[in-house]
């Protein structure tokens, strides 16, 4: 083989794998939900005026700035820009050129207003978020946090302010532009590109904030590069929106920042309920009651569950002893079987029921941020093996409540070992069926399944010794690690019943 062919095939190569690790990224930025924290952010900023003040200064600035950018762009430089595109786009050029002067605006506009009056208000719009949410100690770090009026406030601050630009950025950002000759295609990979770069320093403040060091932080970023390449995407395609390029930018900062207090909570951070606002507190779509029994292997799949998508302090557990003959009558409001767990939502003012513990989890699934989903989507045909698992698992459920309901009877001679031998069958195929499954991970409706149906195990059945079973080995392994996660210590263990 020559030279030249192995160097061939050696390009080819880099190429293939280049390809691959941007296709792996995209498929992160699109499952991993970032790019709905921009968005997040325009209706978080509307729907709280104690945020516009920090920002009502700059932001008339930031505008006027803007508004004379554009007004100069398109005066002086649209038609030849318009006829320059014309040689790559043909007649699109005068369209394409549309998009080149934008950027060039928003970013002449953003050097201009961070440098002077907007990043001191940035950096406040985002302290001010986290502490709307509840995370004051977070705040804390930075600055002092003080009460007035009965309610959180930022004080003085204690870290330096952030250095406001990237001299890089800027230069790649503009060197960039020239791909927004190529028509539609090309303002999308714009769009790709910068986001990608740009997106983790939309968290720049949230590192310095957790005193991150810079290989800690590398590797924060890295861990997750697909979801900044989606938020800095959504982010950077908002601020090309003509005469509104500074207004996104801050709606996009506070966006950032209810993604800083989301990964907060989902690594076990415990909100400041008096720093939260009490709209926030009763928002659309909270729970007001979880009708209970700690014993029940199906309340604990809801409370792993909302422990698992920061839903737990949405939550008031009420404690409810469902009986076979007259269940209590609240219960039988909430669902007429008479069954644990059972959920009274308020939904649009008016309260609904959501009952039996896999409609439960898929409900929060539509209140829990997109990147913590507990089933894949509907499109996706995961989402059948998914069900498919938590059906195995609640089976081996009713199996094993049945055999311990019909091992309690008395007196005995009522006992039927026929129905206790079934069952105890169905058991171990069940048990058997999932060893032979690939492990589940956190957060999964699989993993909450599994690890509940084990517990139950232990719990219930003793003398049942799933472990020596085909796969009871891995099993044993796995649960080892599922008891160790966060969600499940906190909750703890129950009382015997």
């Amino acid at each position: 083989m020559s030279e030249t062919t192995t160097r061939q095939r050696g390009v080819a190569e880099i190429a293939r794998s280049q390809v691959r690790a941007a296709a792996d990224v995209g498929q992160e930025a699109v499952s991993s939900g970032a790019y709905v924290y921009p968005v997040k952010g325009i209706y978080y900023l509307l729907a709280h005026p104690r945020l516009y003040k920090p920002i009502a200064k700059p932001l008339g600035l930031s505008f006027i700035t803007n508004l004379g950018i554009l007004a100069f762009l398109f005066t002086f430089t649209y038609l030849p820009q318009a006829a320059f595109m014309a040689i790559f786009s043909g007649p699109f050029g005068f369209i394409t050129a549309i998009p080149l002067i934008l950027g060039e605006a928003a970013a002449i506009t953003t050097v201009i207003a961070k440098t002077f009056y907007l990043g001191p208000a940035l950096e406040n719009l985002f302290d001010e978020t986290l502490l709307l949410q509840g995370q004051t100690k977070l705040v804390s770090n930075g600055r002092e946090v003080t009460t007035q009026s009965g309610t959180k406030a930022l004080g003085k601050l204690i870290l330096k302010p952030l250095h406001r630009f990237s001299k890089e950025g800027i230069i790649r950002y503009i060197l960039s532009i020239p791909l927004n000759f190529i028509p539609v295609v090309g303002t999308v990979f714009f769009l790709g590109y910068n986001g990608a770069k740009s997106g983790p320093g939309y968290h720049a403040r949230y590192f310095q904030l957790k005193r991150f060091p810079q290989d800690q932080r590398k590797r924060w970023i890295s861990e997750r590069r697909g979801a900044y390449t989606s938020f800095g995407f959504a982010a950077l395609a908002l601020n090309l929106i003509p005469f509104a390029t500074l207004v996104f930018s801050c709606t996009s900062a506070v966006g950032a920042a209810l993604w800083a207090a989301d990964e907060e909570k989902r690594q076990g951070s415990k909100p400041d309920m008096s720093a939260v606002p009490e709209q926030d507190k009763t928002r659309d779509g909270d729970v007001k009651g979880l009708k209970e029994l700690p014993q029940s292997p199906y309340v604990r799949k809801v409370v792993i569950a909302a422990r698992l998508l920061g839903l737990n302090d949405r939550i008031e557990r009420i404690v409810t002893k469902p009986s076979e003959v007259t269940p209590p009558q609240n219960l039988i409001n909430t669902n007429p079987l008479g069954k644990v767990p059972a959920l009274v939502v308020d939904s649009a003012g008016s309260k609904r029921a959501v009952f039996d513990s896999p409609v439960i989890l898929q409900y929060f699934d539509t209140i829990s941020e997109p990147r913590d989903r507990l089933y894949p989507p509907s499109s996706d045909p995961a989402r059948i093996d998914t069900l498919n698992y938590e059906a195995l698992t609640d089976g081996i459920l009713d199996a094993t409540y049945l055999i311990r309901a019909e091992s309690i009877k008395q007196p005995e001679e009522q006992r039927s070992a026929q129905l206790i031998a079934a069952q105890r069958n169905k058991v171990r195929r069940g048990i058997e069926a999932l060893g032979a499954l690939p492990e589940p991970e956190f957060p999964s409706a699989k993993a909450v399944g599994l690890a509940c149906t084990l517990w139950y195990l232990n719990r219930r059945l003793p003398d049942f010794n799933w472990r020596e079973g085909q796969g009871g080995k891995k099993l044993e392994d796995w649960f080892k690690r599922a008891v160790e996660h966060p969600a499940w210590v906190e909750e703890g263990e129950v009382p015997p019943s």
